[in-house]
């Protein structure tokens, strides 16, 4: 599914959270993989992994490389809006398989799929305003270039094993002149469902394509539920340091404590017991 787009209140608060989200502040593996992404960071030669410095600037509506920055002084104060939160959200079957049984195919599934979501967003979606001297008017017209930041967290705020992924879209864009200019949202906020669908289509598509290195899938419901884990385990919530969780469906068990801090003891058993079996 896809939240937002949200607008962000402030640069450096926008940063302090998708940088060092403080459930995955110490795992390497998770602060390396930021990225810039869109035609527009392609255009500016921002290298692929997000700095604090540079991603701040940016938000601020400074152009990399030139002395431009977007916005407006009133009253002696710039304004510019910093940009938008689109948050990814895979479904919890496809967190639990790539989070618990540390499946990295699921997870680069769910990272191409956010990639290709926001290509076609680019594509279809992103505008700015254009100015017509003769009437006043500042027409929607189609922008050339996303420029987006995305981040990879593994939980919910209620330390429930989530994968998703903080698109932040920067106010920033080009016209067809090639003109650095704001982004007008609109259709990016009209079409969010239509979004979230279509990156749910394509992990789904994705994740049917790997279906054999699947621990337990059920193939032609690959996007939605991964076999063996129960609504009710899906839906439990680690609030303390010590849970546990078991799920019984088709006889498949799964024990967890803290998912998150301790991914790697964090691994389903799918043995089926005589017991269990129909």
């Amino acid at each position: 599914m896809l939240s937002g787009p949200r607008a962000l209140a402030s640069a450096s608060e926008a940063a302090e959270y998708m940088l060092h989200e403080y459930l995955v502040r110490n795992d390497k593996a998770h602060r390396t993989a930021n990225r810039w992404h869109g035609g527009g960071a392609e255009a500016l030669g921002l290298p692929q992994r997000v700095s604090r410095r540079r991603f701040v600037a940016v938000l601020e509506g400074h152009v990399p490389g030139t002395n431009i920055r977007l916005g407006r002084v009133v009253g002696g104060e710039h304004q510019h809006r910093p940009g938008w939160d689109c948050t990814f959200s895979a479904p919890k079957s496809v967190s639990l398989e790539a989070l618990l049984h540390d499946n990295r195919a699921v997870m680069r599934a769910h990272d191409a799929s956010v990639r290709a979501a926001l290509d076609w967003m680019e594509a279809e979606f992103l505008q700015t305003r254009s100015y017509e001297p003769e009437t006043g008017r500042r027409p929607r017209v189609k922008a050339e270039g996303l420029v987006a930041a995305t981040f990879r967290h593994v939980a919910s705020r209620n330390n429930d094993p989530q994968l998703h992924t903080h698109a932040v879209i920067a106010n920033m864009t080009r016209n067809a002149a090639g003109e650095w200019r704001s982004v007008e949202p609109t259709q990016l906020q009209r079409n969010r469902r239509l979004i979230g669908a279509w990156y749910r289509n394509d992990l789904a598509r994705r994740l049917g394509e790997k279906a054999g290195s699947m621990s337990r899938f059920m193939p032609f419901e690959c996007a939605r539920r991964v076999a063996g884990f129960q609504r009710s385990a899906q839906s439990a919530r680690n609030a303390g340091a010590n849970v546990r969780t078991v799920g019984t469906a088709a006889g498949a068990r799964f024990a967890c404590v803290s998912p998150i801090s301790t991914r790697a003891a964090c691994r389903a058993s799918s043995t089926v017991s005589a017991s269990s079996a129909p």
